[in-house]
């Protein structure tokens, strides 16, 4: 089974029910076992979740009780450029998710292997969109301030903080810049030298000066040092192995 989801790490699952939530986190989390996974048992807990970071995937189910989110995502523009997957028992669902721009319908019982072919078609999506030749596949990262629409060089990014709604990023000549995006927005616009080592913290593997021998710790190069989670220890020492190896 592929293993190379890299965008696929945040993911929130829309679903009332217990059972059909247990079963999809159990399938996913064997296609994708370094992924973030969150529960939302309403569309107000969706919300709440989603204000809090955004994810690089929802799954979610159609009939949420009495709340159908269909109606919800019509309704509202919170999903913007974030892939979507409906999940539901009832076929005549299928074309009002597609007009929704869903990337997969899939029945209940979801199977495996469509659920791997949807995160296939999805990581395709995001690394087509970040190789289109643009603006903004270029070298910079355009970023919007209070007064400015600015443009970061990404070899001078040292790091991505998040602090709430907002994002630090932090360059190499010390200075910050705060903008009104959480971090999960930029995440998929980085390069592959880029990788998360925590719930909040996105580094520039090209600014790693030294690794704790426990690989808890990253000590970057004139920059203050970062902890690395222990549930993303694995995935981020690969990477790193990876970037120095010339593999990234």
């Amino acid at each position: 089974m592929k293993s190379d989801f890299t965008h696929l790490n945040d993911i929130i699952i829309l679903e009332d029910t217990i059972v059909d939530f247990t079963f999809l986190q159990r399938i996913t989390q064997k296609l994708l076992p370094y992924a973030s996974i969150r529960h939302a048992h309403s569309i107000e807990r969706f919300k709440q979740l989603f204000e809090q970071a955004r994810p690089t995937l929802i799954i979610c189910d159609i009939e949420l009780g009495h709340e159908n989110s269909l109606d919800f995502f019509n309704s509202n523009q919170i999903l913007e450029d974030t892939p979507l997957i409906i999940t539901s028992n009832h076929p005549e669902f299928a074309v009002p998710a597609f007009r929704l721009k869903a990337f997969h319908y899939l029945e209940k019982p979801v199977k495996m292997t469509e659920l791997a072919e949807a995160f296939e078609r999805i990581e395709s999506h995001y690394k087509a969109r970040t190789f289109v030749p643009s603006a903004q596949s270029s070298n910079n990262l355009m970023v919007n301030t209070d007064k400015f629409i600015s443009f970061l060089n990404m070899d001078e990014i040292v790091q991505l903080t998040a602090d709430g709604p907002y994002t630090h990023i932090r360059q190499e000549n010390g200075k910050i810049t705060i903008v009104s995006k959480n971090l999960g927005s930029y995440e998929a616009k980085l390069p592959a030298h880029f990788v998360r080592v925590n719930k909040s913290v996105i580094i520039n593997m090209r600014f790693v000066d030294r690794i704790r021998k426990d690989n808890t710790v990253i000590e970057l190069r004139d920059h203050p040092p970062v902890e690395i989670s222990v549930r993303r220890k694995v995935e981020v020492m690969e990477q790193i192995k990876k970037f120095f190896a010339g593999e990234l």
